[in-house]
This record gives structure tokens, sequence and C-alpha cells, in this order.
């Protein structure tokens, strides 16, 4: 689904409204989390759609990410940089699959 269909999505009015209008306003940081978003198939009605829209702020958009090895070293130079230098001794694939598993998210390519 792209931006356009989530208008076409049922729903009542107001949803369908306030979903408009939030489309007109999304920053490129939100256009990117809802690229994203929109590629979950329960994303069938606008009551679904307006309760993720209204959490775009909750969503964590990170750069350069481009692999679970990326991921992993992403991790140790944001939240364990004490450990940046045995990074040649750490399986760096493995601990981007353990942060996925804490933080669910996706790839996205762009």
């Amino acid at each position: 689904m792209d931006k356009a269909g989530l208008l076409q999505l049922p729903g009542r009015p107001e949803e369908q409204a306030w979903l408009r209008e939030r489309l007109e306003a999304l920053t490129v940081r939100e256009g990117i989390v809802l690229d994203i978003i929109l590629r979950n198939p329960h994303v069938r009605d606008t009551a679904v759609a307006v309760k993720l829209l209204s959490k775009l702020d909750e969503y964590e958009v990170v750069g350069g990410i481009r692999s679970y090895e990326d991921l992993g070293l992403y991790y140790l130079e944001e939240h364990a940089a004490s450990y940046l230098e045995l990074r040649d001794y750490i399986d760096l694939d493995k601990l981007g699959r353990q942060y996925e598993a804490q933080h669910p998210g996706r790839f996205a390519g762009g």
C-alpha cells in the first residue's frame, strides 16, 4: 500500500479527514517511517491507519543500517561503547540479531 492507498481505506469520515490532514503535514522522517509502516498487512481500515500514524514519533530511524552486522556495530557504538575496542572479537551479526529481537524493526532501502 502507498500513501494514496491510505486515503482509499474504508472508515469513518472523521478518520478519513484526519488521515488527509496528517498526510499533508508529514516530515521527511515521518514519511520514511510511514513507508515502512505501510508494509504492515494489518492496515486495512482508517482506524488502524490513524492509530499507527498518531504514533509516528515513537519510531526510531537509524540511517546506514543495511545488515545485522551494521546493526550490531550500531549497538556497540551507541549503547556499549566500552566494548568497541573488542569489536574484532564480537560476532556483530549475532549481536545485531539479538538487538533486533529486543527492538523489533525493519530494514528499509533508500
